[in-house]
């Protein structure tokens, strides 16, 4: 796949990095020609470029691009703004911008961008989360109306029930589309390692054991509730 991140500060460099380690082609983007050598052996393709000036944005073939994203940051609203604008006039197939407040973040909407992002809110809320629900290891929205997939730690009060037995659609609505079994094995050395199986097929039969962990699909509230369980 091919990338474009325009913007190389903390995130979008970050970005175009790991975009890069992952196989994809990138085209990373700056005016500022100091970042732009910084970071040219880190991806596909690095060009410093004005994004404010339109006839620079034509020459980049942005268009060809499976996804742009502009990354520019909090100092520099307006470029944010007036670069989306130009790229969203050009017809790219999956615009993404990133913003710096709600406010930012509805202007990118009105000017053309298809998804609006904020890391620090992302962040924010993702630490929250771990730290007040540290039984939730994975949580991720696959809906508008409140759904998400989430691994959870089985609490243990499911420990020896079956699924059968603990009727986590009928009380729940959750649906457990996978266990992740976790079993600790002593080494030679007298160490333990955590071994991991995975039954992606679960039946009503199949039991809940002590370090499990379930994968499961449900409004966000009930998985919230079940994994707060603490007995």
């Amino acid at each position: 796949m091919r990338f474009a991140v325009i913007g190389l500060g903390n995130f979008g460099s970050h970005l175009a990095q790991t975009l890069a380690k992952s196989g994809a082609e990138v085209l990373a983007i700056d005016k500022d020609l100091v970042l732009i050598e910084q970071f040219k052996h880190e991806v596909t393709r690095a060009v410093s470029l004005d994004t404010t000036v339109q006839n620079n944005l034509k020459m980049a073939s942005l268009t060809d691009m499976d996804a742009v994203i502009v990354t520019i940051g909090e100092h520099s609203v307006e470029a944010s703004i007036m670069t989306t604008a130009l790229i969203a006039g050009l017809g790219v197939e999956w615009l993404i911008a990133r913003s710096t407040s709600s406010l930012h973040g509805r202007i990118l909407k009105l000017v053309g961008a298809h998804e609006v992002i904020n890391p620090e809110q992302f962040v924010a809320q993702k630490l929250v989360r771990r730290i007040t629900q540290p039984n939730v290891l994975e949580l991720a929205a696959i809906s508008d109306d409140g759904y998400s997939m989430s691994d959870i730690t089985a609490p243990p009060s499911f420990y020896g029930k079956t699924l059968a037995e603990l009727e986590l659609r009928k009380k729940y609505g959750l649906n457990v589309i996978a266990i992740k079994q976790r079993k600790r094995k002593l080494l030679p050395d007298g160490t333990e390692q955590l071994q991991e199986k995975v039954n992606h097929n679960p039946g009503p039969d199949d039991k809940i054991q002590e370090n499990d962990i379930i994968s499961c699909i449900g409004k966000r509230e009930q998985i919230d509730k079940v994994a707060s369980m603490k007995r």
